[in-house]
């Protein structure tokens, strides 16, 4: 989880290993980004929040915090072979790489894993143990070694500690986290761009320490603390503090958060290698939210860097693709007032955010972006508003579209030839996909609108669900001299197979009046009439069912 207060509606950028992995627009206040798309859990992670004053602010999320469980998986080997791939876009070796990593299960609470990691001119391997120590606490440890033949030739180790421990008391948990790094450890992507010859070297850390804690009550509210301290190469340091407490009132929740910058004030050079002084930042932020349904009201005041702002916001959730929200805030040091907006949007196909801002002194600004996926098969190319992952699904839905499909990533729709992408699938688990009933068209059954997928890490799976189109009839039954049909008796098929009951006042109904063919009707004295009526060319899809006056003449 990347954790960080926001001053103003704000961009924030993620990267891992030099390569942009996230990046979206947030509100003013406290965020929360999870399930991020790591390329590797042990790189650390660079944020940057961009304000929409132009303000940018840096902050380092510690590999060692990332919680990497191997418990519950399945045990078994993997093994790679394919070509490095540059994605920061700078100038780097791109060699051939061969991989290997295995993990077995030692009894039940605890699993071991290793690894090794070839390429012309660099080798690495690993090992680590997962222990679970109780039903809520939990260790890890984990080391690293490298072989990298730069100018001349560098070993070097990394080792990382880290623990859960629950169970203190009622509400209470914690996490700590240990990294450590010799001089000469090189990851993979330091080998390629070269790192040894580059002036990024001294920034590399040697150690790095994580520590936080959870706790709730129901009187006093739920509160977290954390804190992060990392010592470069160099002797620099860098130290991070996150409060946050919150409590839910009738009318309302009241949230109060704290993130400090420790580090002393130091000269530095940014990722673009620009050199500045980093002036530590402490954030602090109060809101009040009030909930009206589907609609919220917050209020809210902030302090940074000594001044204040206050301000509101307005968000709506008008459905379930489709949100948006309004600000208007006051900053005390210049005096001006901002606006905001932002809306966000999933039409189906992808998700669009949309946004303006406005801080005054002619300073505005606009943005937009779209992002989604696109997977051809073997019956065609299908959209998704969502990224998609190494182990997904495609939906079959008989060719029906505009049918909402419950996934483990959100919900999808059926494109026009009925067919809809599952981005994202959590290998050797049980995968809960459904069809929410409520959008099919009135003229559709289905015998199960339920599938549980497990699939296996990489895979692709086909997910039919079997719609049926019907037609739906009730008749009003009259006999040749206009009274109703008895009640009681038998409608039957073509082939004298029965169909239905006549019901009070003659009433016939035909759960699929397209197939029946010829309906004759049994009277208790023992003769037939044939049942005569006409429907719509066309049946409807909006009614459940479509009623006619019916003629039943005597054979």
């Amino acid at each position: 989880m990347v954790e960080g207060v926001a001053q103003s509606q704000a961009r924030v950028e993620v990267r891992q290993a030099g390569a942009l992995i996230y990046s979206t627009v947030v509100p003013a206040g406290p965020f929360a980004l999870t399930d991020l798309p790591l390329l590797n859990y042990s790189s650390n992670l660079d944020v940057t929040v961009t304000e929409s004053g132009g303000a940018q602010r840096h902050f380092m999320v510690p590999a060692g915090s990332i919680n990497a469980d191997s418990l519950g998986q399945r045990p078994g080997y993997a093994f790679a072979l394919g070509k490095s791939r540059n994605l920061n876009g700078t100038k780097a070796r791109d060699p051939w790489v061969a991989s290997a990593s295995g993990s077995w299960t030692l009894r039940r609470s605890s699993s071991v894993s290793a690894g090794a990691l070839y390429a012309p001119g660099y080798q690495a391997g690993s090992w680590g143990v997962d222990m679970r120590l109780s039903r809520l606490s939990g260790l890890k440890l984990l080391q690293r070694a490298s072989r990298a033949s730069l100018q001349s030739a560098k070993t070097g180790t990394q080792i990382e500690v880290s623990g859960i421990v629950g169970g203190l008391r009622e509400n209470l948990s914690m996490s700590l986290s240990s990294a450590y790094q010799s001089n000469g450890y090189r990851t993979l992507d330091d080998f390629t761009q070269d790192i040894a010859g580059s002036r990024y070297t001294a920034s590399r850390y040697r150690s790095q320490h994580t520590a936080a804690m959870a706790w709730s009550d129901a009187r006093m509210g739920g509160l977290s603390l954390g804190y992060s301290l990392s010592s470069q190469q160099d002797g620099n340091r860098t130290q991070r503090l996150n409060f946050s407490w919150g409590k839910n009132f009738e009318f309302g929740t009241v949230s109060f958060n704290v993130e400090r910058d420790l580090s002393a004030r130091q000269k530095s050079r940014d990722r673009y290698g620009y050199g500045a002084y980093n002036r530590p930042t402490n954030t602090y932020y109060l809101s009040l939210s009030i909930p009206f349904g589907k609609r919220s009201v917050r209020t809210f005041a902030s302090n940074a860097s000594g001044y204040t702002r206050f301000g509101a916001n307005y968000n709506e959730q008008v459905s379930d693709n489709l949100n948006y929200s309004v600000s208007a805030e006051r900053n005390t040091r210049d005096g001006n007032n901002a606006l905001s907006g932002q809306l966000a949007a999933t039409p189906r196909v992808a998700r669009v955010n949309l946004g303006y801002s406005d801080t005054g002194n002619q300073a505005r600004a606009y943005y937009g972006g779209a992002s989604g996926g696109l997977v051809v098969h073997s019956q065609g190319l299908t959209l998704s508003p969502y990224p998609v992952q190494d182990t997904f699904g495609i939906v079959s839905a008989a060719g029906v579209p505009s049918v909402k499909i419950s996934t483990p990533q959100g919900p999808v729709w059926t494109d026009p030839w009925g067919r809809a992408v599952v981005p994202q699938l959590s290998a050797y688990s049980s995968n809960r996909v459904e069809v929410m009933t409520k959008t099919l068209p009135r003229n559709i059954d289905i015998s199960n609108g339920f599938r549980q997928v497990d699939p296996g890490r990489g895979s692709v799976s086909q997910i039919d669900f079997e719609l049926t189109r019907v037609r739906r009839v009730l008749l009003n039954a009259r006999d040749s001299e206009g009274r109703p049909l008895p009640a009681g008796a038998y409608v039957l098929d073509a082939s004298q197979q029965y169909v239905g009951t006549v019901l009070e006042q003659g009433q016939v109904f035909l759960s699929n009046g397209n197939e029946n063919g010829e309906l004759s009707v049994a009277l208790p004295d023992g003769r037939q009439c044939v049942l005569q009526f006409s429907l719509l060319e066309q049946a409807s899809t909006d009614t459940l069912f479509e009623s006619a006056d019916a003629r039943c003449v005597l054979r």
